[in-house]
């Protein structure tokens, strides 16, 4: 076991621990402030046409 840290991690691991943060960071960060809300919306301006059915509701 102690073998397998021996080694210092390559460039392309170290590439691919920061896409797979960036991944797991990135749904979070459009469920918190960037998200829209009944306030941002103007009476009357959107249809329920313009709403796909497997939007959230």
């Amino acid at each position: 076991m102690k073998r397998m840290f021996e080694k210092r991690p390559t460039a392309s691991m170290a590439v691919a621990f920061v896409a797979l943060v960036a991944a797991l960071g990135g749904s979070a960060a459009l469920s918190g402030k960037n998200a829209v809300d009944s306030g941002d919306v103007k009476n009357d301006s959107v249809s329920s046409a313009d709403i796909p059915r497997a939007s959230p509701r």
